[in-house]
């Protein structure tokens, strides 16, 4: 028959597994990154126009493509490729977490959402053809020709790399319990 004892332990067990349950964390360009002025004087008409995008429209414009930008997905390619190992990480935090071997938001961090923020910035360095990206469409190449861009049918001139911003950008936001970390 269980002891006190054990019904103590379980009970803990129980809780921890709870609060375990409310742990959150985002990896990607966060909201309060890149926000610039969103209008501007023209210098040579005095009009005010719109300004430079923010990074995170940048990082949209790059997922989900635009009328003169490709698709670029980065974050949903890297969570396809990843996912289930992020899975795997996240039930690795919560068994070592509920087994009392550790702070709840650095097993978070560091388990899960640590190696979530590199898998993205990894693919955003990886040549376009290893990220399954097409051969640019033929009116968008035709577009980049016609501004005398150069190499404009290459696939490998649709990577995220060209000034490294993207890439820098990226991270996380983990929650366990009343602490928030990032990174």
């Amino acid at each position: 028959m269980p002891t006190a004892a054990a019904f103590a332990k379980a009970s803990g067990w129980l809780a921890r597994a709870a609060e375990a349950a409310t742990w959150d964390g985002t990896v990607g360009i966060q909201s309060t990154q890149g926000r610039q002025s969103k209008k501007e004087r023209d210098p040579k008409t005095g009009e005010i126009t719109d300004g430079p995008a923010t990074l995170a429209e940048v990082a949209a414009f790059n997922e989900f493509g635009t009328s003169t930008i490709p698709k670029r997905s980065f974050l949903r390619l890297t969570q396809d490729r990843e996912g289930k190992r992020w899975a795997d990480n996240a039930a690795r935090a919560i068994r070592k977490y509920v087994a009392d071997d550790g702070d709840a938001a650095r097993l978070w961090s560091l388990l899960v959402m640590e190696p979530a923020r590199e898998d993205v910035r990894e693919t955003i360095t990886r040549p376009a053809s290893e990220n399954g990206y097409k051969e640019l469409s033929q009116p968008y190449a035709d577009r980049k020709a016609r501004t005398n861009v150069r190499n404009a049918g290459d696939p490998e001139q649709m990577t995220l790399r060209d000034t490294g911003q993207l890439l820098n950008s990226i991270r996380y936001v983990a929650k366990a319990g009343s602490r928030t970390v990032t990174g």
